[in-house]
């Protein structure tokens, strides 16, 4: 099998997974639907159907070339590495994005003794995303020091 079209088809895997699993969570009609409204707690995530597939097919991408990277040893196939530093880099941008909409849309409570906002931010979240952002940023690192090792020792 050539392996473009074997890159290819572990490349369309986790979009197929993603499908598959916001399919069997919200059902065959939530794509003609305009959007997800996902309760957590207190708090209503409104969002579109296509976004929640693409972050969730980032999420199974990792997933599987975290797992298919790691199984050979950054050996003999750069397409694979070159996309697992890809959609690390893309991960560690989403984390941001959502410490930054954390922050965002973070509504202050109202003092009455003091007559003045007080801005309570959700701090345990955001360092609860920080140390993931910092893990994935150790792992991009490690594994773009490998594909560079094994690359430059083939060239």
């Amino acid at each position: 099998m050539n392996i473009y079209i074997k890159e290819l088809l572990w490349f369309c895997l986790p979009i197929a997974l993603a499908f598959l699993f916001t399919i069997l969570l919200f059902g065959i009609t939530v794509f003609n639907e305009d959007v997800i409204d996902i309760n957590v707690h207190d708090t209503y995530f409104v969002l579109s159907p296509y976004v929640f597939v693409i972050a969730l097919s980032l999420v199974f991408a990792i997933i599987v070339y975290t797992s298919r990277v790691l199984h050979h040893y950054f050996k003999n196939n750069k397409i694979a590495n070159y996309l697992f530093i890809l959609f690390q880099v893309t991960l560690i941008l989403l984390f941001s994005h959502l410490m930054i909409f954390n922050h965002m849309y973070t509504m202050p409570d109202y003092d009455l003794q003091a007559g003045k906002p007080v801005y309570n931010y959700p701090i345990t979240s955001n360092r609860k995303m920080t140390i993931i952002q910092f893990f994935l940023i150790v792992l991009l690192i490690y594994s773009s020091v490998k594909v560079g090792n094994k690359f430059k020792k083939v060239s």
